[in-house]
């Protein structure tokens, strides 16, 4: 792992389910695919957060992560 501020997406690959584990508050998620439509999203969610992606097709996506104080990171993941 590198800083202790980053926000950690695992596993990835995944073909059932995404953890997300951030040292500061996560308001937001969003997963949006290569044309930027948003799949699903969830808000108020804390430091950690298991997410179901067993409905969605085999393919590449993109989790965009809202942290506090208005700063947002985007991982690419892999869905099997």
């Amino acid at each position: 792992h590198k800083a202790t501020n980053e926000v950690l997406i695992s596993p990835n690959p995944t073909n059932d389910w995404l953890i997300i584990t951030s040292p500061k508050k996560v308001v937001k998620y969003e997963i949006v695919n290569t044309q930027g439509m948003i799949l699903k999203s969830q808000e108020h969610i804390g430091n950690e957060a298991q997410i179901n992606i067993i409905d969605l097709p085999a393919s590449m996506y993109y989790i965009i992560v809202y942290t506090e104080y208005g700063t947002s990171v985007t991982h690419k993941i892999i869905k099997m």
